[in-house]
């Protein structure tokens, strides 16, 4: 899925079960969206209401498309939705019905408008009502949303030569955030999804009193107007979905109840006492290997036994890490720092090759699990300069410092070892990370240390 590279400013993006969802000022909104179509950048604008919310949460291909629009709050049960999860309701109500006027309004580009979906007659009479209303803009097309699915690249081709700014599409949810997040931008730069904004325009469907909207009610007087064909969407799926809303809070409070037990443990005596105990009788038992190992290195090619690095710990405290030197002297100086090894790296030896292959590099940090920089089990730390990096990627990344990184973790029994090439990779491996610090135990400690000497010897991750 196209991630939108629209950049709207907003006080945050908060997460209604599972879909982020812009919290802002409608001006600041429209602004933006302003700038992404003068630049042309590709704009997906989605209103979320309970009925696309209770959609969403339970078809995880219009979850997944919706990650790449800006989502706008719409409605009352959103914003309780908000209340119930976060603390505090949205500021604005970005329904769909009054948003789009306002930014027809507010506007400073005259734009060529095609208008998608709803009836044949509605879809005539809004073509009409907004080029009386809002004459500086163009509707360069229109198609109804009666087609079959078969025509479905034929009336895409069609938009596209009509070379429109922006397309309103009301086909209902989630058919309509389903075409956009197909469509756009090979079809059009930007598309809203607009729902029943052109049976309001045409007056084919009342408004509720302003009185009823400004209290949030407007869902009651429709449902008031339409009880037969409203019922079960406003009845049942809003019960639903405050459900759903009720259910996610008690999954979220378990998580952070497990959380704090994980973090509890992992900088307990408990922990501490086992990773002592652990890594002194490791040291004393592979005394021999890792005196034979160093021979090896130092024969090998010239340069020091032992390379140190700055790495971060708990807290995100700076700490020296201690590995066996697998690179050429002159590369693991100068390089090291700022570049992870590759596969076929020319910076490492043909000794330092086996022992990246095999993990025994890593064996020297048992010294510092005894000097408590470490833990035997942890998420596994990196350079500095890449932690840096990977929090501008990842809001998250962060959380991972509250416990001591690991000789090895969740993520390494896991094969996520080696190599981070891309945002995907990371962010994979933080959720394991994460997943760790959630849920540490004396017996998660055991499992993942048991299955650490399998995964090292069948991994062909690391090099």
């Amino acid at each position: 899925m196209a991630k939108n590279t629209s950049a709207v400013a907003c006080d945050d993006r908060i997460d209604i079960l599972g879909i982020a969802v812009t919290s802002g000022d409608p001006t600041a909104i429209i602004n933006e969206l302003d700038h992404g179509i003068a630049e042309r950048r590709p704009t997906r604008v989605a209103f979320l209401n309970t009925n696309l919310a209770t959609v969403a949460s339970t078809d995880p291909d219009t979850r997944q498309a919706l990650s790449s629009f800006i989502v706008l709050n719409d409605g009352a049960g959103v914003s309780l939705a908000r209340k119930v999860l976060h603390g505090k309701g949205f500021a604005h109500n970005l329904n769909g019905t009054d948003f789009i006027p306002l930014f027809l309004d507010m506007t400073t580009h005259d734009l060529r408008i095609y208008l998608l979906g709803s009836a044949p007659d509605v879809l005539s009479q809004a073509t009409r009502v907004i080029g009386e209303r809002w004459p500086r803009h163009s509707v360069v097309g229109a198609k109804d949303g009666y087609w079959p699915r078969a025509a479905d690249d034929e009336i895409a081709n069609s938009v596209a030569a009509s070379e429109p700014d922006i397309v309103l599409v009301a086909m209902g949810n989630p058919l309509q955030e389903q075409w956009i997040a197909k469509h756009v931008p090979q079809v059009c730069p930007c598309a809203v999804g607009v729902g029943a904004w052109f049976d309001f325009l045409t007056g084919k469907f009342r408004r509720a009193p302003r009185w009823i909207r400004a209290a949030r009610m407007e869902w009651a007087y429709r449902l008031s107007l339409e009880p037969r064909r409203l019922w079960r969407r406003y009845l049942v799926g809003n019960t639903q979905f405050l459900a759903r809303i009720l259910t996610d809070r008690q999954r979220r409070r378990l998580i952070e109840v497990r959380a704090l037990c994980g973090i509890r443990y992992a900088n307990s005596m408990l922990k501490r006492s086992l990773d002592v105990t652990l890594s002194a009788a490791a040291l004393l038992f592979l005394s021999p290997v890792l005196g034979g190992i160093a021979i090896w290195v130092r024969i090998s090619s010239p340069g020091p036994v032992i390379y140190r690095q700055l790495r971060s710990g708990r807290y995100s405290r700076p700490f020296e890490i201690l590995k066996f030197r697998t690179m050429f002297e002159e590369a693991g100086n100068i390089e090291a720092n700022i570049r992870q090894a590759t596969r076929s790296d020319p910076r490492i030896t043909p000794v330092g090759r086996l022992l990246r292959r095999t993990s025994l590099d890593e064996l020297p940090q048992l010294f510092n699990v005894l000097k408590g920089d470490m833990s035997l089990v942890g998420p596994r730390p990196h350079a500095v300069a890449h932690d840096a990096a990977f929090a501008q990627i990842l809001p998250e990344y962060p959380k991972r410092f509250a416990v001591k990184p690991g000789i090895s973790g969740l993520a390494q029994i896991n094969g996520s070892r080696g190599e981070t090439a891309d945002a995907a990779a990371i962010a994979r491996r933080l959720d394991y990370d994460l997943a760790y610090v959630r849920t540490a135990s004396p017996a998660v400690d055991v499992a993942i240390l048991a299955k650490t000497v399998v995964e090292v010897v069948g991994s062909r991750t690391a090099y």
